[in-house]
């Protein structure tokens, strides 16, 4: 395994009672139906990326 995406969405947590910036969480990633994109959904603020390959040549 290894990195590969960073999530660095600022995340303002006061609405929720808590202090600070924080960072949302990902919410599901899928590929495409043809798999060349890999789709990153992010729950807060309901953010999709699409990420687009060459897959098929394996790790990056």
């Amino acid at each position: 395994m290894f990195a590969f995406a960073e999530n660095s969405t600022p995340l303002d947590l006061e609405p929720f009672g808590e202090t600070g910036i924080g960072r949302s969480e990902y919410a599901g990633v899928q590929f495409g139906p043809g798999g060349h994109w890999l789709f990153c959904h992010l729950q807060y603020p309901g953010t999709t990326y699409a990420i687009t390959g060459p897959w098929e040549r394996g790790c990056l």
